[in-house]
């Protein structure tokens, strides 16, 4: 599939991971000619907005844009209205793809054209998958609770991945269904609602187990940031289509089946990884009790 695609990667303030990001973008096995980057820096206040000046004159492919901090849905609905591609990938600045990651998606979109969308999974390196319990509980709990396949899967709402850190977008789709909504106040949820507006099209999903390795700070206090946002994220996504879950045309899109993961996970004799997950709980809880909040000050505006 000789498309020209588009990469959309919204940065915000993390400059140094942003460039080993883009080191692994303009190393694609595939031509230059026939892809672009384009940056959208959400108000960056750490030098990335220059370093990315500076940088765009040695990459020919790479396009960069500039708004206000709004969030990454507004600054990937920047990114999409400004891109050229037929295909949008979208990627976040602290993961590094596979140099075989535009071909990858690219023969899916070929040999399946039914297809709308196109995603892999990622995790941390190997290095650090061996010593870091965080980057661990990351990986066991995509194989225990999000029931990752091993082989390319092609299904609706239920299809794993979809998170914008590591997915293909026609673009006749995103314009179709608007894009993201600006209205998540965190990066988190805003990928979801776009899958499920795709799927309420009538549109497929794929999903390949393609790796990108996540930079992202695998530590106590990150891992706590990472499940608040995840609650905050959940209840604007549980809030906006709240009215439609028990209608018809949602039952073949639902998510897979709600395992009692705590009883696998204790099945497996992994206590270590028991306790994370009752904390991420109590932080997704937390999580939407801040939103519940947010939205309470929203409405008394």
């Amino acid at each position: 599939m000789k498309a020209h695609v588009s990469i959309v990667v919204p940065t915000y303030n993390r400059k140094k991971k942003l460039q080993q990001c883009l080191k692994a973008l303009i190393n694609q096995n595939y031509p230059k000619e026939r892809y672009e980057i384009v940056v959208v820096d959400d108000g960056s206040t750490d030098g990335t907005y220059e370093f990315l000046q500076e940088t765009r004159k040695e990459i020919q492919n790479l396009r960069v844009l500039r708004q206000r901090n709004k969030g990454p849905a507004a600054a990937r609905n920047l990114g999409i209205k400004n891109a050229q591609g037929e295909i949008v990938f979208f990627v976040d600045d602290d993961v590094i793809v596979p140099n075989n990651w535009i071909k990858e998606f690219l023969n899916v979109f070929r040999k399946y054209p039914e297809v709308a969308a196109v995603s892999g999974y990622v995790e941390a390196s190997e290095e650090v998958l061996r010593k870091n319990i965080f980057a661990q509980y990351e990986a066991y709990m995509s194989r225990l609770a999000y029931n990752m396949p091993r082989t390319i899967y092609i299904g609706s709402f239920e299809t794993f991945g979809g998170a914008t850190c590591n997915v293909a977008y026609k673009r006749e789709v995103l314009e179709e269904v608007g894009g993201f909504d600006e209205t998540f106040p965190v990066a988190a949820g805003e990928d979801a609602d776009l899958k499920l507006r795709v799927a309420l099209k009538g549109y497929k999903f794929a999903f390949i187990p393609l790796k990108a390795i996540h930079i992202q700070d695998y530590t106590l206090k990150g891992f706590w940031k990472q499940q608040v946002n995840r609650g905050i994220g959940n209840y604007y996504f549980r809030k906006k289509w709240q009215s439609f879950f028990n209608k018809d045309e949602l039952k073949n899109i639902r998510a897979a089946p709600n395992y009692n993961i705590p009883r696998m996970i204790l099945k497996d004799g992994k206590l270590l990884m028991l306790a994370l997950f009752l904390i991420a709980v109590i932080a997704n809880r937390y999580g939407q009790i801040k939103a519940r909040k947010i939205l309470k000050k929203e409405e008394e505006k």
